[in-house]
């Protein structure tokens, strides 16, 4: 995951500039990595570069959440999601709840 998160940081100092794919494989390998707040710290800097997340991207970065336990960021990102007009998925759903089985929050 760091080797990932190395070539993404060399693309964002060269003239290339991230896409979305770019920017959800490198949330990607934070989940890989266990790193879940770089996974936020990613969409958030997506955000501020004027990029639109997508359902992909959400995804990916509750996932990441769920490969750490972090159950209640993973619901606050699918609520995330629905408030930015996008379509929830299965995987959306199913990542989340895999997030609170993994919290043993059953109630949630």
């Amino acid at each position: 995951w760091e080797w990932s998160l190395s070539i993404f940081a060399d693309m964002t100092r060269s003239t290339v500039e991230p896409d979305a794919i770019s920017y959800n494989a490198a949330i990607t390998a934070c989940e890989h990595g266990h790193q879940w707040e770089r996974a936020l710290q990613l969409l958030e800097e997506m955000h501020l570069s004027r990029l639109e997340p997508t359902t992909i991207t959400y995804n990916v970065a509750v996932n990441a959440c769920r490969a750490c336990g972090q159950w209640e960021r993973a619901l606050l990102l699918l609520s995330n999601l629905q408030a930015n007009r996008l379509e929830a998925t299965a995987i959306s759903y199913g990542a989340c709840i895999s997030a609170c089985e993994r919290g043993h929050q059953w109630e949630h």
